[in-house]
């Protein structure tokens, strides 16, 4: 029973989000820009699904990419971690005369 409150709750607050939001010109010019764009893509993906796949498989690579890149990276900032920190636990170890 909450949920549904839930949804319509934000379904609600979206909405009138959108509204006020569309209250501003450059907003409007906006996102008349973009639905055109969309429309004309979708349209275009319909006419030669294969162009579709083709971007998905492109965008998919990028992604996978991005994604190993950046996992390579932390890996990489860890061992440094690991490194720093052992100097600091080795240095306070030695014995101080």
């Amino acid at each position: 029973m909450g949920e549904n409150k839930l949804i319509k709750g934000v379904l609600i607050g979206a909405l009138a989000g959108v509204v006020y939001a569309l209250f501003d010109k450059d907003t409007r010019l906006e996102a008349s820009t973009c639905v055109k764009q969309t429309s004309g893509k979708v349209r275009e993906y319909v006419e030669h699904p294969s162009d579709a796949i083709h971007d998905l498989r492109l965008k998919y690579e990028h992604m996978a990419q991005a994604v190993t890149t950046g996992s390579e990276q932390a890996v990489r900032i860890l061992d440094q971690l690991n490194e720093f920190l052992e100097k600091i636990e080795s240095q306070s170890e030695e014995p101080t005369e």
